[in-house]
């Protein structure tokens, strides 16, 4: 049987060839009317194509030290586009490199690696693993100096960079509103209470990340310290009106995205005032509305853990992915398990008609594009079937 190589432009030729622009001149995500929604028939070199834009969508956990034959087949065929790294996965420095270069040359596309490395509490890169020590958010605020967040970002970058990861789940803009949240305020993650300290401390962070040539991404837009529950546990709900997201919780992000923040991670809250059917992750009024058109956020938008009982439990993994994907989002970040599910659901549903491609294409091309903008397309790379 024939088999025809299927190839992709590296980033950079895909920026001089005008294929998308960068993240600040990218356009919204907008639903195309369902009428231009056409079914049609699709060869088995268009059918890879799409997966392998729908793969750049896709970042998996791994459970051990090393990627499995699955994972590294996954990798091979461009069905990944991003890998988050966890304690687990980490025994030490040398470990850590060896194994996010064994992820990169498995990989036929250039892959985001990330982890949260906050400070404090929530730290992949642990002291006792031999990495530096790097404080917590609630200790920044209490400083309340803008240097010393900049340190912080320049060391968690350090650590990062050094051991070959490029994306960091980083800065925390969750305002500390006095709520008895577990995951934010009880596990010190806050830089404080006065949104515009906040959002002054945390873009000293993204510089000192930016520094180190680290993409820093901004999180749980529009905020995850309004819900008592816990988002691992279950469905967490606020009734917060939408002008006290905007006068308080909104604020350090317009900060930010003045700086060129180039991604941003969602909350799995449902904020019924706002959208009383879907939490912030899967709810186009979250991220077309408020993040796009009235932020005018144009770089990745990031889902949290898709394994998080707020969301599993009230949406199947089809389900979430396809939601997520009408929402706005780039990123879905999926367990292993789940990827096929997730890549299967929104072959289906372009392929059926359902969905229109141009939404892919266009979190693709965001992708890309940022991608490019960190060199983690290097200049002149031209990704082919065949390349491993």
């Amino acid at each position: 049987m024939l088999k025809k190589a299927v190839f992709f432009l590296s980033g950079i030729q895909l920026l001089q060839a005008g294929f998308f622009t960068t993240p600040g001149g990218a356009q919204a995500l907008s639903p195309s009317p369902a009428s231009q929604v056409v079914k049609r028939s699709w060869n088995p070199e268009e059918l890879e194509t799409l997966k392998n834009k729908i793969g750049q969508m896709i970042f998996i956990y791994l459970p051990d030290y090393r990627p499995t034959p699955r994972e590294r087949w996954l990798l091979s065929r461009g069905y990944v586009g991003g890998v988050v790294l966890f304690a687990w996965n980490i025994r030490d420095r040398d470990q850590a490199g060896k194994l996010i270069r064994e992820l990169q040359q498995a990989s036929k596309i250039p892959l985001f690696i990330a982890l949260d490395q906050e400070g404090g509490a929530v730290n992949r890169l642990t002291k006792s693993k031999g990495f530096s020590s790097v404080p917590s958010g609630e200790s920044l605020g209490r400083s309340g100096d803008s240097q010393e967040a900049y340190r912080a970002g320049w060391t968690a970058g350090g650590d990062l960079k050094e051991i070959g990861a490029n994306m960091d789940f980083a800065p925390v803009l969750d305002l500390d509103h006095g709520q008895n949240d577990a995951v934010i305020t009880g596990a010190h993650r806050s830089l404080g209470k006065d949104p515009r300290k906040v959002g002054e401390l945390a873009e000293k962070f993204m510089e000192g990340l930016r520094a180190r040539g680290i993409l820093a991404t901004a999180k749980h837009f529009p905020s995850q310290s309004w819900a008592a529950l816990d988002t691992h546990e279950g469905a967490a709900m606020s009734d917060v009106a939408l002008s006290t997201l905007e006068s308080e919780d909104l604020v350090p992000y317009r900060a930010l995205i003045v700086k060129g923040l180039d991604a941003i991670m969602l909350s799995h809250v449902t904020y019924r005032r706002v959208d009383p059917d879907f939490p912030a992750s899967l709810s186009p009024a979250v991220v077309q509305r408020l993040l796009r058109e009235e932020l005018g956020f144009q770089g990745l938008v990031v889902s949290d853990a898709f394994n998080m009982k707020a969301v599993s439990e009230n949406f199947s993994p089809a389900a979430r992915t396809i939601q997520s994907v009408k929402a706005g989002v780039d990123l879905l970040l999926v367990d292993d398990g789940f990827q096929t599910q997730v890549m299967d659901a929104l072959v289906e549903e372009i392929t059926e008609g359902h969905l229109p491609e141009e939404w892919v294409d266009k979190a693709y091309r965001r992708i890309l594009s940022v991608k490019a903008k960190y060199h983690i397309l290097p200049a002149g790379r031209q990704a082919s079937s065949g390349d491993k």
